[in-house]
């Protein structure tokens, strides 16, 4: 028995080696342009492959590494390396159990308030993830006292920060940011819930994409009465400013990783919005000229069953529209002037009043009279850097 834990400690630090070894600094060990370092390469394959090999009780050979398909491998430094299917198969292996071994730079923020039923399921998906974090807080927003208890069970494993009233998810999150030990803050809602690369992915993403201070995700939309949504509410690109004022365009919470100096530079959420703290978030963060972009990949569960009342919560978010309008009013007119704010406004209270018959005709109408088109008017200026920069 000691000597499996032996063996396989070994294959471990053999894979790490290897993972760091190939996204360090450029080798020319590892260029395939010459016979003699493509040996060299094969060679270096083979000891660690075969030390893998040897744990999962698989003989690998040598020419089943070299023949067969090849494929270009994205080293995320600006190189390419050309190897065979199963090299790179055996790299992505390796990487992920560099990943999960390694330590992390990313804290999970999630705010809980009388979630007991849910909180399981979105602390579970943070410690299945491929990629650990370095720490995981729970900011218990004032919760009664049976479900400030029911936290107690993830007291080893998690941070738990208790505020005495309730100030909102804006607020709890603003707690956890100030008190996030990690270069990435990860935001997760207690009623939703990751799948296991969510992290890894956009880890990663980051690190190839030094210019993006933000990356979210596609997202997969359950409700208890209709089919599950696919919603991609970004395009090729970062996010820009002008987007950022469409409803279509939107980066739900539990999507998000985020720079934490940016964050911090951003000043987090604004603690006066209860509901709409992310569409604000994302009219200040672009207009500061800070890039948020997307994997167009589904990695998050997002949770729309339990509301009370779908028809008042839509009315409740059309009124906070009114104030977000009114507070990036300046914003709204140099993109698109007056009638940027009458489309957003209207699109929002199209929505609200779909179960309301008579007054949604009504709505209905001026809509198809005014005819919600968005154009950008003659001089405005992006502030979103469209072009590859470094993130500052």
């Amino acid at each position: 028995m000691a000597d499996t834990a032996h063996g396989s400690e070994n294959v471990l630090e053999t894979s790490k080696a290897l993972f760091w070894r190939l996204r360090g600094p450029w080798n020319s060990e590892l260029h395939t342009g010459e016979d003699a370092n493509r040996n060299s390469r094969n060679t270096l394959f083979e000891r660690s492959w075969k030390a893998c090999a040897s744990v999962r009780g698989a003989e690998v050979h040598a020419k089943e590494k070299v023949s067969g398909p090849h494929r270009v491998w994205n080293r995320g430094d600006g190189r390419r390396l050309r190897c065979p299917q199963l090299e790179v198969d055996f790299l992505v292996a390796t990487e992920r159990a560099a990943l999960m071994t390694a330590p992390s730079d990313v804290s999970v923020i999630i705010p809980y308030y009388n979630r007991e039923e849910f909180i399981d399921e979105a602390v579970q998906s943070v410690l299945a993830q491929i990629l650990k974090p370095l720490e995981i807080i729970i900011v218990n927003d004032g919760s009664r006292e049976f479900s400030r208890r029911y936290l107690d069970r993830y007291a080893d494993v998690c941070t738990i920060l208790d505020l005495k009233t309730n100030v909102g998810p804006s607020g709890a999150r603003n707690v956890g940011i100030h008190k996030a030990r990690g270069q990435f803050i990860a935001f997760l809602d207690s009623d939703d819930y990751w799948l296991p690369e969510k992290l890894e992915l956009q880890r990663r993403y980051m690190e190839e994409h030094p210019e993006c201070s933000a990356v979210t995700c596609s997202v997969s939309a359950f409700f208890s009465d209709r089919p599950d949504q696919l919603w991609t509410r970004f395009g090729p690109g970062p996010i820009t400013l002008a987007q950022a004022m469409i409803e279509e365009y939107w980066a739900v919470p539990s999507s998000l990783m985020v720079r934490t100096s940016a964050m911090l530079g951003a000043g987090g959420f604004d603690q006066r919005f209860r509901v709409c703290e992310d569409r604000d978030f994302m009219l200040r963060f672009c207009a500061a000229g800070r890039r948020i972009e997307g994997i167009p990949k589904v990695l998050v569960r997002y949770r729309r069953t339990g509301q009370s009342s779908l028809t008042e919560h839509r009315w409740r978010l059309f009124f906070v529209h009114i104030r977000i309008v009114w507070l990036h009013r300046a914003l709204f007119y140099r993109a698109y002037g007056i009638r940027g704010m009458v489309n957003f406004l209207l699109g929002t209270l199209y929505k609200a009043t779909n179960n309301t018959t008579y007054i949604h005709a009504v709505v209905k109408l001026i809509v198809r009279v005014v005819k919600l088109k968005w154009r950008i008017r003659a001089g405005y200026h992006e502030p979103v850097p469209c072009g590859v920069q470094e993130h500052t």
